[in-house]
């Protein structure tokens, strides 16, 4: 099985979002229904070490009702590790143990687990992306990183940095 790094249809783009669920993802729920623009959220469980001023980050359980008010608004959701551990330092035991914590709180919070993961920094191995397909994934990655994830970058610089990447200026 091959990683998904675009789409397959010519014209056309995804929207994503890893890391959260973050206590900022209902405001950006709300943008996207106004805008009428589907996306996909890469879901971590527990995000409680990477929240930052202003965007504390917490677990799956205690935003379940955004995650849910993200699937029921027909947003793609997606597995993106328990604690976003980057698959490439840690055991093949530890890529199940991630994955499989993570399926449990998806369960629980929507009764269903996904069939597609981001792996944390885009990274994958031989023997993690092995597991990942034995376990029933599609490994999702990117072709284009407007390097949004630093915030030193200004809007302006991100849309430059998609402008370079992409060769395109409309959208």
């Amino acid at each position: 099985a091959e990683v998904i790094t675009g789409c397959k249809a010519a014209g056309t783009f995804a929207v994503t979002y890893d890391d959260g669920p973050s206590v900022l993802t209902s405001g950006l729920l709300d943008y996207l229904d106004e805008v009428k623009v589907k996306a996909t959220f890469f879901i971590n469980g527990n995000n409680r070490e990477n929240g930052e001023t202003g965007n504390p980050m917490l677990t799956i359980y205690e935003l379940a009702d955004v995650v849910r008010r993200a699937y029921n608004s027909g947003h793609q959701i997606c597995s993106h590790t328990w604690a976003h551990t980057d698959l490439l330092t840690v055991s093949e035991q530890e890529v199940v143990y991630e994955m499989t914590r993570l399926n449990h709180a998806f369960s629980k919070v929507l009764g269903k687990v996904p069939t597609c993961m981001r792996p944390p920094y885009g990274d994958t191995d031989g023997p993690s992306r092995k597991i990942l397909y034995k376990m029933g994934y599609t490994v999702v990655t990117w072709n284009v990183d407007p390097v949004d994830w630093d915030p030193v970058n200004s809007i302006d610089e991100m849309y430059q940095e998609y402008v370079d990447q992409t060769g395109s200026t409309s959208h």
